[in-house]
């Protein structure tokens, strides 16, 4: 839920520590929520030290393609501000399709981790 929010931050420490109170201040959760949080992205991924003493920061990026991590670097102003993840889809294009029928936004992204 939080995690764009959470990954950013870490992003623009630069492998700083983020102190765990000021992180879960930022993002109007609860220690125990934040350390859920970074759970998930540990999860899928991220290399995220932790540190009771000094809180947390970012060893490296997942290699998984995942919609924050894509809306992070994005400056577009339509695309991919509407991104769907899936781990496995029949085709893509034919998510797309389904959709854009269904009135999705201009420059939604359908992304899946395998296609069959």
């Amino acid at each position: 839920m939080h995690e764009k929010q959470i990954l950013k931050t870490l992003h623009a420490q630069k492998g700083e520590y983020v102190s765990s109170d000021n992180l879960a201040s930022k993002m109007g959760i609860s220690n125990a929520q934040l350390s859920d949080e970074i759970q998930k992205l540990q999860n899928d991924g991220y290399r995220i030290d932790s540190s009771s003493e000094r809180g947390y920061r970012l060893i490296k990026t997942t290699n998984r393609l995942l919609p924050y991590e894509i809306q992070l670097n994005l400056t577009t102003k339509y695309i991919g501000q509407e991104i769907y993840h899936y781990s496995e889809v029949d085709s893509t294009n034919n998510v797309a399709k389904e959709l854009a029928e269904k009135g999705a936004v201009e420059g939604t992204i359908v992304i899946a981790e395998s296609q069959r």
